[in-house]
């Protein structure tokens, strides 16, 4: 009950903190996705950073340790389709939680940094 209760809360945040421009999501169980409008990267950087916040600052009465770790990965015309996008942006989101939980990592920072290999999409697409 707990769990649903934070859920809602998080919504409401994410509601107050993105654009009306930007698409929110929730992709499964905990798991939300934004897809946020074209802007520069420290823009992107202010806008997760004031979310994380947010969430950080909000009191969920007896749900105690909220946190958000969040993987962002860009679209562009390279990319093959959204579930490569989104592949992407799922192996940052677990370097987010490896690296300490409560904070985005960017794909794109984490190749060229080499703690990720590139992904290799497959060609299988699984629905759900």
């Amino acid at each position: 009950m707990f769990g649903d209760e934070v859920i809602l809360l998080v919504t409401a945040i994410m509601r107050q903190t993105f654009s009306d421009e930007d698409i929110l999501f929730r992709y499964g169980g905990d798991e939300f996705v934004v897809i946020m409008h074209p802007q520069s990267r420290e823009d992107i950087e202010a806008t997760v950073n004031t979310f994380i916040q947010r969430v950080n600052d909000r009191d969920y009465g007896q749900a105690k340790d909220v946190t958000i770790s969040m993987g962002a990965a860009s679209i562009n015309d390279q990319e093959l389709n959204a579930i490569t996008v989104l592949g992407f942006a799922d192996q940052a989101l677990y370097k987010a939680k490896e690296n300490g939980r409560n904070q985005v990592a960017f794909y794109e920072d984490l190749i060229a940094s080499g703690e990720l290999a590139s992904l290799v999409p497959e060609d299988d697409v699984e629905l759900f």
